[in-house]
């Protein structure tokens, strides 16, 4: 409700011959019911979100891979999904080091977060650290 407009009273006559007051509210205009997302989760979109939930990746390739759009979140997954591959090949052998490696999976599970935030958005914008890597990708 606005602060310009009131409520306003108005009497109703009742079958015992007795006047009730009766409030109402204006309602709410269409700006205010409907705040703006900044998400789209149109079928493009989702799909191209795929790429960055690790095997997944084969959906939007299979699928969508000559939409520009979606081509490039596909080299970026690919590049955060061969960085999680070879993660998981060293934790194998350096288990001593499984603090550092489980700080890495963070730090690429973030990646993965912001990329389909991304996607979600419509931007083709590079993940920080391993973005530049998705352009010498050929599909």
């Amino acid at each position: 409700m606005d602060n310009n407009q009131e409520p306003q009273v108005t009497e109703t006559p009742t079958p015992d011959s007795t006047t009730v007051p009766v409030t109402t509210i204006p309602e709410a205009t269409a700006t205010e019911a409907t705040p703006e997302s900044t998400f789209d989760f149109s079928q493009k979109s989702l799909i191209a979100a795929a790429s960055y939930l690790g095997p997944l990746i084969v959906i939007p390739f299979l699928t969508n891979k000559e939409d520009p759009f979606t081509k490039f979140h596909i080299k970026q997954g690919l590049v955060l999904f061969i960085a999680y591959l070879i993660l998981w090949v060293f934790s194998g052998f350096m288990f001593v080091m499984w603090q550092i490696m489980q700080l890495i999976n963070l730090g690429l599970f973030i990646l993965s977060l912001i990329g389909i935030v991304n996607t979600l958005q419509r931007k083709e914008k590079e993940l920080p650290l391993v973005g530049q890597f998705g352009s010498k990708i050929n599909i």
